[in-house]
């Protein structure tokens, strides 16, 4: 028996207009598409021209370690050469505007720690301290501020040491900056300091510019960042002693943790660890110089 569809056919009818229209639509976004890209390498090519034509510094790390002068242990040469900058904490800043040291043993173990740090490649700072942290003189950024004598001589003081002792720069411990006024001034001292380290630099023929880099506060500090880091060359964010109190400031923070916890906290202190102050300050800061 014949299947009776067997030698039967199928067919389907076309309409070649709309197979003709689907194909149009088919080359018409084929050829927009194409345009697309091509408009968008040449784009990218002219935007990323003056990126590809700029040499970029590769980052220089960081490690800085603060070497006490009051210490009764002399850092090792090991230790030193580990570090790309040492500082040494800390110098005397006067009311009328000289720094100097404490006693002869701290100057003696400063000469003496400078002289083996310049062995290595570490970068030498000295720190001064001025304002509330300074425990010999409360808060005398208002008494700087009201004499521009003093400032004068402050910036002449600090060049005058870096230069007589061969050093690299300073480093400045200020008072946090609660006012505008105060911010601003700040700012103006920077300058001025940055002023004359650059002539220091030409007088001494030195080959690299001086160094200055400040203490910035975990706390909301509203610096003109954009303006500082003109003048300084990086900031130390300053994320100890988080939890318990300082020696001089019972009241500072009773809550119990580790000094510098890394990413813990506690309510409303949750945020108070160095990843969220340094979150905070890299969205406000570009980076300096070094």
């Amino acid at each position: 028996m014949k299947n009776r569809h067997s030698g039967s056919r199928i067919g389907v009818k076309t309409d070649p207009q709309k197979i003709q229209k689907i194909s149009d639509h088919i080359c018409l976004w084929f050829l927009l598409l194409v345009s697309i890209a091509f408009i968008s390498f040449v784009l990218t090519k002219l935007i990323t021209a003056p990126l590809r034509n700029k040499s970029f510094e590769p980052c220089k790390p960081r490690i800085v370690g603060i070497f006490h002068i009051a210490s009764s242990r002399d850092a090792t040469f090991d230790q030193i050469s580990k570090l790309t900058h040492i500082v040494f904490n800390h110098l005397r800043y006067q009311r009328n505007g000289t720094i100097r040291f404490v006693n002869e043993e701290e100057k003696e173990t400063f000469k003496r720690m400078n002289k083996l740090s310049k062995k290595t490649k570490v970068k030498t700072l000295f720190e001064l301290e001025i304002g509330d942290y300074s425990d010999y003189i409360k808060a005398d950024i208002p008494g700087l501020m009201k004499h521009r004598n003093r400032q004068l001589i402050l910036v002449d003081s600090i060049v005058s040491f870096i230069t007589d002792h061969s050093l690299d720069g300073v480093y400045l411990h200020w008072e946090p900056p609660h006012t505008t006024t105060v911010q601003l001034f700040v700012t103006t001292l920077f300058k001025d300091m940055r002023d004359e380290l650059t002539k220091a630099t030409k007088q001494t023929n030195r080959k690299e510019p001086f160094i200055i880099t400040t203490t910035i506060q975990r706390k909301n500090i509203t610096l003109d960042f954009d303006e500082v880091l003109k003048y300084v060359d990086f900031l130390n964010l300053e994320t100890d002693r988080i939890y318990g109190s300082e020696p001089h400031r019972s009241s500072w923070n009773e809550a119990i943790g580790p000094p510098t916890p890394i990413y813990s906290g506690h309510y409303k202190n949750s945020e108070d660890n160095m990843n969220g102050a340094a979150r905070k300050y890299s969205c406000w800061t570009v980076i300096g110089r070094m």
